[in-house]
């Protein structure tokens, strides 16, 4: 059995005990000469066949068949069971390996965006109406089912959100700690006093600084189900990348000092840049570890902006073990078709890497910006729930991103209060 086949199966079973006995009864075979020697046949569609792999041909045409309600990429929903066998042509591992690999994303190179990203809009969940289902965590729901009828002992995992990722990416650690801020304020008469105040004495009155609120906000949580993630820039010299900081100036040493005392970790936001010329992310990498005195190993790209699938092998090659990067800027949902954390794939060659992705569900400004999915808050909290209720079935983890610039409560809006509309609603599912 291949290795990514073997981890596809080990992913879905989604189970804390070794699974080696069961996998060596599952057979990923079309030869009904060997069927003899498994228990559980998944029949392979040719997916990973021929000359079609990793060309617009082999895409999923729509619409999409349907097995137990759930979406199917690949092979037909038909399910033979007999006593002590059970034969299916539903092809779970080419549907996930499609998902969890970015295979659509490597195969439809010329679908992107202005900054290079492959759209939501474009996905295969998005217009299959999936993007809102974890549904590789649904094969792994079915599966367990076929399993126990032929007998296996498998727990289903329990139906709670297993832990939380906040992560917040600093793109303006402040507003009028610099000349510049500063100038601006007074010279559009807009928070004169403010601005002068943090300047000259207090840089925590920034209405950026949002930190305390969210720390504070994250601490009525169980502590061991939370962590909390600040995403620096660092080295960016793009327009996209502004404003620009400095790592080694007493601001940013303040909020490193800040992470440091309040066991959040520090991880690399790798700038607009990196996204097409990935090997950048070396030197930004050592720049942050140097600067904050601390090992970097957890990265997401500034603006979603990994455009490549086959970019993550820099990443891994660089010491990155965690990236926090997979999700869709123009909406919010399961772009890697899951809500458990998963070992990245890479859709050329089929090798499984360390790299840890980490799916990303909602974005703040994905929620209300009117060239995203421009909601009201009703709308917003309401997609949140859905989010965090498939999250919870799968007992998976829930990632978020806020940015600590967009809950500056000065500003109006509803950001604040959906953070604590989410909030409130984890206290009952973690």
């Amino acid at each position: 059995m291949h290795h990514y086949i073997h981890y596809i199966l080990e992913y879905l079973l989604n189970q804390k005990t070794d699974c080696e006995n069961i996998i060596s009864a599952i057979g990923y075979c079309n030869d009904p000469a060997l069927f003899h020697q498994y228990k559980l046949i998944i029949v392979p569609s040719g997916f990973f066949e021929g000359k079609n792999y990793g060309t617009t041909h082999s895409l999923p045409e729509l619409p999409l068949q349907e097995i137990e309600n759930i979406p199917l990429l690949f092979g037909v929903p038909e399910v033979t069971i007999s006593e002590n066998q059970i034969i299916v042509k539903a092809d779970i591992i080419a549907s996930s390996f499609f998902l969890i690999s970015r295979y659509e994303e490597y195969v439809n190179r010329e679908s992107r965006d202005f900054h290079g990203r492959f759209c939501a809009h474009d996905s295969l969940a998005y217009r299959a109406h999936f993007l809102e289902r974890p549904v590789v965590d649904e094969y792994g729901k079915l599966l367990r089912h076929w399993l126990r009828l032929l007998g296996f002992d498998l727990k289903e995992p329990e139906e709670k959100i297993e832990n939380i990722n906040f992560t917040i990416d600093i793109d303006i650690p402040y507003y009028f700690r610099s000349i510049k801020g500063l100038a601006k304020s007074l010279l559009s008469i807009t928070k004169p006093f403010n601005a002068i105040q943090t300047f000259f004495l207090d840089r925590t009155k920034d209405p950026a600084f949002t930190f305390d609120w969210l720390h504070k906000k994250n601490a009525s949580l169980p502590k061991n189900k939370i962590k909390e993630i600040y995403f620096f820039k660092s080295k960016g010299q793009a327009r996209q990348d502004k404003p620009y900081y400095s790592l080694f100036s007493e601001d940013i040493k303040f909020l490193f000092d800040f992470c440091k005392s309040n066991n959040i970790e520090i991880g690399l936001h790798s700038s607009y840049g990196a996204g097409e010329e990935p090997q950048l992310i070396f030197q930004e990498k050592e720049q942050l570890e140097y600067a904050a005195g601390t090992t970097i190993t957890s990265n997401r790209h500034h603006f979603l902006s990994c455009r490549e699938p086959e970019d993550f092998s820099v990443l891994e090659k660089i010491g990155i073990t965690d990236d926090f990067t997979m999700g869709f800027a123009d909406a919010v949902g399961f772009r890697l078709g899951c809500c458990r954390p998963v070992l990245w794939i890479n859709p050329a060659d089929q090798k499984v890497s360390k790299l840890k992705l980490h799916p990303l569900m909602i974005m703040d400004c994905t929620l209300d910006r009117p060239d995203y999915m421009n909601l009201s808050f009703e709308e917003a909290a309401e997609k949140s729930l859905t989010l965090l209720h498939q999250t919870k079935l799968h007992h998976g983890e829930l990632t978020l991103l806020w940015h600590n610039h967009y809950l500056d409560h000065s500003e109006g809006g509803w950001q604040r209060e959906l953070y604590r509309f989410i909030i409130q609603s984890l206290l009952v599912n973690v």
